[in-house]
């Protein structure tokens, strides 16, 4: 799953720093009936280089705290790759392919999924 705080109506489509466990990504599309969020899924199938129905909204449609699942990207985008720097670490599950990110807690022994 890949956490995102979306900024719709922005200048232009980028992806951004990480905030808490979620991924400032901005679109230039309005926020209007789910296009803005129609708009990031296309510009990050183009980030990730994977198809459109690859991506899927699991959940914020229609709000801007959205959780993505991506199946087998091919590409990791620059402002994605801050995941592996810190306590967040960014991975493809060897098994289904998907896109997984995990944090690393220094109080405990491994992993757990966000």
């Amino acid at each position: 799953m890949l956490n995102i705080l979306g900024t719709p109506g922005a200048s232009r489509d980028a992806i951004g720093k990480v905030k808490g466990h979620q991924l400032k990504v901005s679109v230039t599309e309005a926020p209007r009936v789910g296009k803005a969020t129609d708009h990031m899924v296309r510009f990050l199938a183009e980030e990730f280089g994977v198809a459109r129905s690859d991506i899927e909204v699991v959940f914020g449609r229609k709000n801007v705290n959205k959780q993505l699942r991506i199946i087998a990207p091919k590409v990791l985008p620059a402002g994605v790759d801050q995941f592996k720097h810190g306590r967040v670490v960014a991975c493809t599950s060897p098994t289904d392919g998907l896109f997984e990110l995990v944090q690393c807690n220094r109080h405990s022994p491994g992993p757990r999924m966000l």
